[in-house]
């Protein structure tokens, strides 16, 4: 099912029983998905055909803060799950700019911002500097994103930015790094210590 498709299933009025009104405009819209997700009890973290979304990866794509303020209330909801690509919700709602959605994902407890995906290997923050998204770039830095990860060009976030604001922001935060001012020893449980590219074993 493509995005516009897709969209038009979550765009209801209002998220009330939203699980019930997405098996309902499924059942109606595209009868092969809504099986696809019956056949797995209607769980919440399913990944669906063709490229492994979830839901909330779908309703973060889409910039449905709504849609997405209710996935994360359901208990058991993955909010680190990744598709294909290696990306995360947070990947989606920051590659389109949707400032609300970064920030309702921001506020789950289990969120890891680090996480790469496997194209490039970007980070959310690689994404957010490499786009202009300084009110993003800030939430990221405030969540305590790395600032010296490298993508698999051997770049950092400060690499990708031409943004002036961004790489005062990046810098400033890559001097505090070095002069300790965050815990030193302390285990960053956002950061993941290995990642497997499509195809590799």
């Amino acid at each position: 099912m493509i995005y516009q498709e897709w969209k038009k299933v979550l765009n209801a009025e209002n998220s009330d029983n939203i699980i019930k009104k997405i098996k309902d405009k499924l059942r109606a819209e595209d009868p092969n998905i809504y099986k696809e997700w019956e056949e797995v009890k209607f769980d919440v973290n399913h990944q669906f055909q063709d490229i492994k979304n979830t839901l909330l990866h779908v309703a973060t794509g889409n910039g449905n803060v709504d849609v997405v303020n209710t996935l994360l209330e359901i208990k058991g909801i993955d909010v680190n799950a990744k598709n294909s690509y290696g990306y995360t919700p947070l990947h989606f709602a920051v590659k389109v700019g949707y400032t609300e959605v970064v920030n309702a994902l921001l506020e789950t407890k289990k969120i890891k911002v680090n996480v790469q995906d496997v194209i490039r290997g970007d980070t959310p923050l690689h994404l957010a500097a490499g786009k202009g998204y300084e009110g993003i770039v800030k939430a990221l830095l405030a969540k305590e994103a790395s600032v010296d990860i490298k993508n698999d060009n051997g770049m950092t976030p400060l690499d990708l930015t031409t943004n002036k604001e961004i790489k005062a922001l990046l810098q400033r935060q890559n001097t505090n790094n070095r002069d300790g001012s965050r815990d030193e020893g302390k285990e960053d449980s956002t950061v993941e210590p290995h990642r497997v590219k499509i195809g590799s074993r």
